[in-house]
């Protein structure tokens, strides 16, 4: 709710298992399982929404293995040091929008845009 994501468990949730040993003083992880990437992306894309309310104790993020997360590392210094070296008529073109930085138009490639992993 908090995200403005519509989630079904019937639906949309694979599973749903607690990491780590349960212990009644502190909060474990879950790891959720979704049916679609679809869903995936828009919880991941939505969860910014959970830093200024009541839920800013969660986290959510994707979980990657160890070589996953050294190639995103890579993906996006790599992705940082292109942005760093566009010219200026290149980031006029940017625009910022909903927090989001997007291309001017439609018609402008960026070389250095990343997909979202699947």
């Amino acid at each position: 709710d908090n995200m403005g994501v519509n989630l079904c468990t019937d639906n949309d949730v694979r599973f749903i298992t607690q990491l780590g040993k349960f212990d009644c003083e502190k909060q474990c992880p879950l790891l959720i399982g979704l049916k679609s990437t679809d869903k995936k992306n828009e919880i991941l894309d939505n969860n910014r929404k959970l830093k200024d309310s009541n839920m800013s104790h969660i986290s959510v993020v994707s979980n990657l293995t160890q070589q996953q997360r050294v190639e995103e590392k890579k993906l996006n210094t790599e992705a940082e040091q292109l942005n760093q070296n566009r010219t200026d008529e290149e980031q006029k073109k940017l625009q910022i929008s909903g927090g989001r930085m997007s291309r001017g138009t439609e018609n402008d490639k960026s070389p250095h845009r990343r997909k979202r992993r699947q």
